[in-house]
């Protein structure tokens, strides 16, 4: 497959899934570990097809992108907290330190994921 065609399964699949679990949102008005199920599920699975072309090297770009975007999250939160003397955002459940969380995991590694077919598409 294309890169320009796995970039638009990865998009259509990650704004059609926020997108339901928005409107999902507006009627609970909680967190829903359904709809948190949901969300990273279409993350995982947006990166098949990508797999498939690629190979497993993929599925390193996933974890280390986790690692990274959770490393970043976490000192950007830090040090806006520690010099603005707020937080910029606050995580409550399966939190790390506060400044990021664990179920975020699926979305940095996502991310990478993204970021890597807009490399190909471009042609970097």
């Amino acid at each position: 497959m294309s890169p320009i065609i796995l970039l638009g399964i990865v998009s259509l699949t990650t704004v059609l899934s926020f997108f339901l679990a928005y409107e999902h949102g507006k009627k609970e008005k909680k967190f829903s570990w359904v709809e948190y199920a949901l969300l990273a599920l279409s993350a995982i699975l947006a990166t098949v097809p990508v797999a498939l072309t690629y190979g497993l090297r993929i599925l390193l770009l996933f974890g280390i992108s986790i690692v990274l975007g959770m490393l970043m999250e976490h000192v950007i939160g830090f040090l806006c907290h520690k010099t603005l003397k707020r937080h910029i955002w606050r995580y409550y459940r399966y939190t790390l330190g506060g400044y990021t969380s664990l179920l975020i995991a699926p979305f940095w590694g996502m991310a990478g994921v993204f970021f890597f077919l807009a490399s190909k598409v471009l042609g970097l």
